[in-house]
């Protein structure tokens, strides 16, 4: 089967999906919503449905569903023609569309936003407050001056909020580069003050340092030599990666070190800074993926870990393994994954067989895994990057 032919069974699914999620939430709605965010680019018609759907959810006011911010989000990733339409209505609203209206409208050019980005900038809600104030600054529409009392005043919950579906994407590893005007940094070095979990202090300072702030890469220097003990290790990885082009830091990873810097919640034990460390040949990084890869392979997480131990590392061990999910014998759930984890390990010819399989699998997340891997043709990029793996598996739509 060809890729055109693939997707065109995967994108009716997908519709299907969406015009059935519009009528009755369903029970996995983040898991579908991804999905239809990552195939967008090669299913046109389902972009149409897109729109549809946009509308609705608009006309309903269900901005807090993942779903909204799959679709507003997939919109605005593909520059669609009726984006800025969208976003003027869902600005509209007296809670702005919330942040996921904004992280689309960051995205937007249009002029018809200015007035009501603007108009939100008062709002009495602090986190919409301070992201339309951010997005303004971005789009440079007018001059507001409200970004430093903002950012003094934000609780914990609304700077988690911030950071994850606001200030996260424009820093994450494989995103596009974002320049940030130089009144951002300010606001950025109030957070990072208020902050204690230092995957989000990471991330707000990247955003400072974007905006010109030198004072984010001084300070994870100074606690990495003069912090305390139990945090020297993790201060010495936070410098490294504001500052990438030094020698990768010899810091043994752990499981309790990599999660508090990753930008998503602690309690989530997300690993993406691993494979961050992983993509370098960090030796620190590869105990912890050989404890990863230890068959059988139950978590997607574990599949990654034994695809990047076979890329970064050479280690031809974890290949039977990610063998043995990808034809199902452990199971069907993740063999879409595993198919991609092959392609990334260097296996294209049996990861491309393997993904014509797929077209039907029970989950979206396994079947648009094969159309990634079956529209890669003879190019020997990655499949599984940063953002398709957070949004496949665990579902993050932001």
């Amino acid at each position: 089967m060809g890729q055109a032919a693939y997707w065109a069974h995967v994108e009716g699914r997908l519709v299907d999906w969406l015009v059935k999620a519009l009528r009755r939430k369903p029970a996995a709605e983040s898991q579908g919503a991804a999905a239809l965010r990552v195939a967008a680019p090669y299913c046109a018609k389902l972009r149409k449905q897109l729109v549809v759907a946009a509308q609705t959810l608009i006309r309903r006011r269900s901005y807090g569903r993942p779903l909204y911010g799959a679709v507003i989000r997939s919109l605005a990733d593909q520059g669609d023609r009726q984006l800025p339409g969208l976003l003027a209505s869902a600005l509209a609203d007296p809670d702005g569309g919330g942040l996921s209206t904004l992280a689309a409208a960051a995205r937007c050019r249009s002029p018809k936003l200015g007035a009501p980005l603007m108009r939100l900038v008062g709002s009495r809600r602090v986190d919409l407050a301070f992201g339309a104030e951010l997005v303004c600054r971005l789009r440079a529409d007018g001059r507001p001056d409200h970004l430093l009392d903002a950012a003094a005043r934000l609780k914990e919950s609304s700077r988690i909020l911030l950071c994850t579906q606001l200030l996260a994407p424009m820093v994450t590893a494989d995103s596009k580069p974002v320049a940030l005007p130089r009144a951002v940094a300010p606001a950025m070095g109030v957070l990072r003050n208020s902050e204690r979990h230092l995957g989000r202090w990471l991330v707000f300072a990247k955003v400072g340092m974007r905006g010109g702030d030198p004072g984010p890469l001084e300070e994870a220097d100074e606690r990495a030599c003069h912090g305390t003990r139990n945090s020297r290790a993790a201060w010495t990885l936070l410098a490294w990666a504001l500052a990438s082009q030094r020698e990768v830091p010899s810091v043994k990873a752990t499981t309790d070190v990599v999660a508090r810097l990753s930008d998503r919640p602690t309690a989530e034990r997300d690993l993406s800074f691993l494979f961050l460390l992983a993509r370098v040949g960090a030796i620190g990084a590869r105990p912890m993926l050989e404890v990863l890869a230890k068959p059988p392979l139950r978590e997607a997480v574990h599949i990654r870990g034994a695809s990047v131990l076979a890329r970064c590392y050479d280690d031809g061990t974890a290949l039977s393994s990610l063998r043995a999910v990808a034809d199902g014998r452990t199971g069907h759930r993740l063999r879409g994954v595993a198919v991609a984890a092959l392609w990334d390990a260097g296996q294209q010819t049996e990861a491309c067989q393997r993904a014509e399989v797929l077209q039907d699998a029970r989950s979206l997340s396994c079947s648009v895994w094969g159309g990634l891997v079956l529209g890669q043709g003879r190019a020997r990029t990655q499949v599984m990057s940063e953002s398709s793996f957070r949004l496949l598996e665990p579902g993050w739509v932001e």
